[in-house]
């Protein structure tokens, strides 16, 4: 059992960079202990964001979640690096393979079976032998959803899974025959709305975001959770997302009023997790992070 659960908020330059930085600065005002920033190809660069909120905080733990199909084993070490010497221990990466769609439109392909798994092993290797060398370390985290992915996850110092379910987590756990011990974390990340004052613009990116996640899924994944024949070959449309039936989408979404996440984070602790990051749109403004703050502090003071 996960002995104390971590807090972190992913946010994305969606709406503009210093927009971004902000709400960092905003998250750690408001007690939150971590906040993730993402590569998105047609993106900022996340340590161009991740070195602006170190600036302007003092405690606030930052995430890098970056996938060596887009930066070098060694561009990323360098950066870490940099980003340890002038900041401190604040930080944490995260390596991921990226979402195949994105990808391909920045000019970048996995054809062959495997290719960004060994991609990924070869960069944390590497990055762990340069960051020792120069005398500094952080946590390096695997993020995957899939199969095989699962298949490394236990070379690494965690599992960031992208799912929301106690169904998805058990599932990996089997998957990747981890156990949760010796120093290994096991976190979450999915699309959240933790909410006190329902708004349905929210909602819907909310539900837009957990369809993208539940199209991507794998195969076998999709078999699981009992995709429609007709869906599973389905491509992201309005209709689509629509057309989702909700007992899936639930996978990937976090979809609270604010007084039922205690019950939520209770079970999830149950099952060894001990990070756990609410990405878009819980960062869709400073009221939104307000609220799920506001909800963390209530688990705090209950114990």
């Amino acid at each position: 059992m996960a002995e104390k659960m971590s807090f972190g908020l992913a946010v994305a330059a969606e709406k503009g960079f210093w927009e971004a930085v902000e709400k960092a600065v905003e998250a750690e005002r408001l007690g939150l202990g971590y906040v993730w920033f993402f590569d998105r190809p047609c993106l900022v660069y996340p340590p161009l964001l991740a070195e602006a909120a170190a600036s302007q905080t003092s405690k606030l733990k930052l995430g890098l979640g970056l996938s060596p199909l887009l930066h070098s084993p060694a561009d990323i070490a360098s950066t870490m690096e940099t980003l340890l010497k002038f900041y401190g221990e604040r930080f944490e990466l995260c390596l991921i393979p990226g979402d195949k769609v994105q990808l391909s439109r920045v000019g970048v392909s996995l054809d062959k079976p495997g290719e960004a798994l060994n991609l990924i092993l070869k960069a944390r290797e590497k990055i762990k032998e340069r960051l020792k060398a120069e005398g500094f370390s952080c946590r390096v985290w695997l993020g995957a959803q899939g199969p095989e992915m699962l298949k490394i996850a236990g070379r690494f110092d965690g599992l960031l899974l992208n799912a929301a379910s106690r169904k998805l987590v058990e599932w990996a756990l089997k998957e990747s025959n981890l156990r949760v011990e010796g120093g290994f974390q096991l976190g979450i990340i999915a699309s959240s709305y933790v909410y006190e004052n329902f708004r349905e613009e929210v909602y819907r990116i909310l539900r837009r975001a957990a369809a993208v996640a539940a199209l991507g899924a794998s195969k076998r994944l999709k078999k699981l959770l009992g995709f429609p024949e007709w869906l599973k070959q389905a491509s992201l449309t309005e209709e689509t997302v629509e057309k989702l039936p909700w007992e899936i989408v639930e996978n990937f979404a976090i979809f609270l009023e604010a007084e039922k996440l205690g019950d939520y984070v209770a079970s999830l602790k149950r099952l060894g997790v001990s990070h756990l990051v609410f990405s878009h749109p819980q960062d869709f403004s400073k009221e939104t992070i307000g609220e799920l703050a506001s909800a963390l502090k209530r688990l705090s003071s209950h114990g």
